[in-house]
């Protein structure tokens, strides 16, 4: 497969930055396999990062960002807050957080999802 241009960038690097290990088959382990789905489909460049220390979220999103990764993909609630600062800094670059809450203010280059699960309860 040749190279694949998303958003007219070739050559598209997306990482995945967890807060939780990865190896026990859960969700993180699911969004990995996801990425490797992406990599074999669309020919991206993919790398799945384990951030265990929250005093290092900010600075690795940030590093990554500099070292030109285009799409940064974290999770759960509480990483909104850590991507809602360097987001700004780098505007060609795509952040998207699983599960976030709300950012206090529009980030045009940043996205957060959460599924309220309730609305599918009976």
């Amino acid at each position: 497969m040749g190279t694949q241009k998303i958003h007219g960038i070739e050559n598209v690097g997306i990482d995945l930055v967890a807060t939780q290990k990865a190896g026990d088959r859960g969700s993180i382990d699911g969004l990995i396999d996801s990425l490797k789905q992406a990599e074999a489909e669309f020919n991206v460049k993919t790398r799945f990062i384990e951030a265990l220390d929250p005093a290092t979220y900010e600075t690795t999103f940030r590093t990554l960002a500099n070292r030109g990764t285009d799409i940064i993909i974290t999770t759960i609630f509480a990483m909104g807050a850590n991507v809602e600062m360097p987001a700004p800094e780098f505007p060609h670059k795509q952040f998207f957080v699983v599960a976030a809450a709300p950012f206090a203010a529009p980030v045009p280059n940043a996205r957060g999802w959460i599924q309220d699960v309730r609305k599918r309860l009976p």
